[in-house]
């Protein structure tokens, strides 16, 4: 995963809005290990979340509507090839939580919007705030991302293990864009 450019907008205003929101959702997920090994245990708590496996400790903010997208400059998802159908989620690890190994597919978009199988997806990660001690993500058998800075644009692989972990003392807040191309 390489980094393919930088969002410049108001990071500690965008955090403070975050911070404030009222109307979204903030859903705890569940604590499965890989979704495939949940599946085949027949897993099926009902707070389980088919599309990804986030520990009960770390905070999902999902988000369908302009509320976030409005934060974004006019043109950035279609210079980044989205051009339909966005999800925003923030993504927040405190201290000591983590994200369980899985594979991203983006069902959850193709459920949300109705899109057929051959609709394609891709997803953006930037972190929300700059690299603390111990904020880490893991994709693949070779590649840690950490030393970040807020606005940093990656694009995420797709069908790809991958794991996040916030050993360190601050809050780790990441967004993550889910666009049809």
């Amino acid at each position: 995963m390489e980094k393919i450019g930088h969002l410049d907008i108001d990071w500690k205003a965008l955090n403070l809005r975050i911070n404030n929101l009222d109307n979204i959702e903030c859903n705890p997920g569940p604590l499965p290990s890989l979704k495939q090994d949940q599946e085949e245990l027949g897993f099926t708590d009902k707070n389980y979340n088919v599309d990804n496996a986030i520990n009960l400790n770390s905070i999902q903010i999902f988000d369908t509507s302009d509320t976030l997208a409005d934060l974004l400059p006019e043109n950035f998802l279609s210079q980044h090839g989205m051009t339909s159908n966005m999800i925003i989620k923030i993504l927040e690890h405190r201290p000591g939580t983590f994200t369980s190994p899985h594979y991203d597919y983006y069902g959850i978009a193709k459920r949300v919007y109705n899109a057929d199988d051959e609709t394609e997806y891709k997803r953006l990660w930037i972190p929300c705030m700059d690299y603390k001690f111990g904020h880490v993500l893991c994709i693949g058998d070779d590649t840690i991302i950490a030393n970040y800075k807020a606005g940093d644009v990656y694009e995420f692989p797709k069908a790809v293990i991958h794991s996040a972990s916030n050993m360190g003392i601050h809050t780790r807040r990441v967004m993550t864009i889910t666009g049809g191309q």
